[in-house]
């Protein structure tokens, strides 16, 4: 791990820069940051891939204190370590099949969404009280998400397909 310690590191911190680049699209913005999650479970080992996205929280918490624990949005950064990891597991048993690199991609994905919608609906409904329904929530912090994260995934399978990764 000690050699692989600059790319878990730069891979944490451009997954934590990347959240900056954002557009607003309600209580969840639009960010480059799933792109290097994916990356990261490509690139690096399941361990090393999980430390890449703790790092990541870790500047979070660094630079915008614990109260970003309340924002609707947290629940997805909280995903990041376990999606990276998990997509480095899984790929590093399927690295021959480019179907399984995209059964894995889509995947984490979809986990991510069922761990930050969870979270997204403890707070903006039990905690803050506001009323919406599945439906509701599945729109503002799933579907209009889909298109780009499509993207995001197809590049992250390109980008996969042109490196050589041990």
């Amino acid at each position: 791990m000690i050699r692989q310690l600059p790319k878990v590191a730069l891979l944490g911190a451009l997954s934590f820069v990347s959240g900056y680049l954002s557009l607003s699209m309600g209580p969840v913005p639009l960010t480059l940051q799933t792109l290097i999650v994916l990356l990261s479970g490509i690139i690096l080992s399941p361990r090393e891939a999980a430390w890449s996205q703790v790092i990541h929280i870790l500047l979070k918490f660094l630079t915008m204190g614990v109260g970003i624990v309340i924002l609707p949005s947290f629940g997805f950064l909280l995903s990041f370590p376990l999606i990276a990891s998990l997509l480095s597991w899984y790929y590093r048993r399927h690295r021959e099949q480019s179907k399984a690199l995209v059964s894995g991609i889509i995947a984490v994905s979809l986990l991510s969404y069922v761990i930050g919608l969870s979270y997204m609906w403890l707070i903006l409904v039990k905690i803050q009280g506001q009323t919406f329904t599945i439906g509701q929530l599945i729109q503002m912090g799933m579907l209009v998400f889909i298109p780009g994260d499509v993207v995001k995934g197809i590049v992250a399978y390109r980008i996969t397909k042109r490196i050589k990764i041990k």
